[in-house]
Formats: C-alpha cells, sequence, structure tokens
C-alpha cells in the first residue's frame, strides 16, 4: 500500500506492477491514483495516466488490470477525486475477497464513494471512487484490513 500517486499539471505516468505468486501464496495489494494537486488548481490536469497490474500465479496470468486517463479527464471522473485498485487473493484471503464482495451494494445516486469489485481466481479485484483522497484511502484500509491483519501486516501503521 504505497502512498497514492498525486500527478502534477502535463505530468505523463505510467506504471506496471507485475506480480508472481507462488502456488498457494495469498496477495494484498493497494495502488491508488489522485486528481493531483487540487490546492494548486491541478485537478485532473496531468496529460496521462496508464497504469497496468498483472498478476500471475504458478505461472499463469489470472489478472490483467490496466487505468488509462487522457484527455478530458475531469468532465469524466466528474466529482471524483481519487480511484484506488485493491487486491486480495490466495488461499489467506480468498473468504475475506468474497465476504467483501457479497457485502457490496449498488451505490445511490449522487454517492460520495463507489466500490466495485469482480472475482478473480480464489480472490477479486476492487476499485474504489471517491470524492476525497481521504475517503478513498480510509475505504481501501477497510476493505483489506482484516487480509492485512491476517498476513501479519498493517502496511500503513509503518509510515513516519
Amino acid at each position: 500500500m504505497p502512498d497514492p500517486v498525486v500527478p502534477f499539471r502535463g505530468a505523463r505516468f505510467a506504471q506496471l506492477t507485475s506480480v508472481e505468486l507462488a502456488a498457494g501464496a495469498s496477495l494484498v495489494l493497494v495502488d491508488t491514483v489522485t486528481a493531483g494537486r487540487v490546492a494548486h488548481g491541478e485537478r485532473w490536469s496531468a496529460a496521462r495516466i496508464d497504469t497496468a497490474l498483472d498478476i500471475a500465479m504458478a505461472g499463469e496470468l489470472r489478472l490483467c488490470d490496466r487505468l488509462v486517463l487522457d484527455g478530458d479527464v475531469a468532465a469524466r471522473m466528474r466529482r471524483f477525486d481519487a480511484l484506488a485498485t485493491c487486491v486480495l487473493v490466495g488461499p489467506r484471503a480468498a473468504d475475506l475477497a468474497a465476504a467483501e464482495l457479497a457485502r457490496l451494494e449498488r451505490p445511490a445516486p449522487g454517492a460520495a464513494l463507489v466500490v466495485a469489485g469482480s472475482r478473480f481466481a480464489d480472490g477479486a479485484v476492487f476499485r474504489i471512487a471517491g470524492e476525497r483522497v481521504e475517503q478513498v484511502t480510509a475505504a481501501a484500509r477497510a476493505l483489506v484490513g482484516e487480509a492485512c491483519r491476517r498476513l501479519g501486516a498493517l502496511p500503513w501503521q509503518r509510515r513516519w
């Protein structure tokens, strides 16, 4: 769970995260991108944001997720200032991923926070969109928190 990406005006940001899991391994992953330096008037003003996530399990590609934001992103993102991708996969996280998927509800129109998810392999991938970075970060922590505890680490507690 690294700090959220905060792109500046005109930035071209490209990222590839590639994970190779051994058979029977588990993974908890969070990646967040924000609208940028909003306080400086740079809301969704990066030239291009391109992130890709590949997860292979026992040598077989099981997830290929990509997010590309370019053009008039502010108009498309409307009220949302942050997006997070969360992954819970593997035998030590599969039941938690299934429980989180079962808890998902259709968001109310105009909701400040929207969470969607899809099953893959023995886990799930979730996307969280929120009006505020803090909302998205809190929702991501809540979503992966129990899995992190189960795996023996709370990454956000080791900062500063």
